[in-house]
């Protein structure tokens, strides 16, 4: 998903969306295991954050769980 501002929310393909490759954070497995779960029973309820150029600049772990999950956009 991007936010093309506060109020709209669009949906990009997970092939669009690359890592930041300053990211910071590391997930355990485990964090992840919970994350594609949630994601399967419940939908997304916070979207990952990019930028213009398809740049995560937050929600690195739900773009993975999403990938494990073998969500398309």
């Amino acid at each position: 998903m991007k936010i093309i501002d506060k109020q709209q929310i669009e949906y990009v393909k997970l092939s669009d969306i690359k890592p930041h490759p300053e990211n910071p954070r590391i997930h355990p497995d485990s964090f992840i295991d919970k994350l594609v779960k949630g994601i399967e029973e419940y939908g997304f309820t916070n979207p990952v954050i990019i930028s213009e150029d398809g740049t995560i600049l937050a929600g690195h772990a739900r773009y993975k769980a999403s990938h494990i999950a073998e969500l398309e956009e």
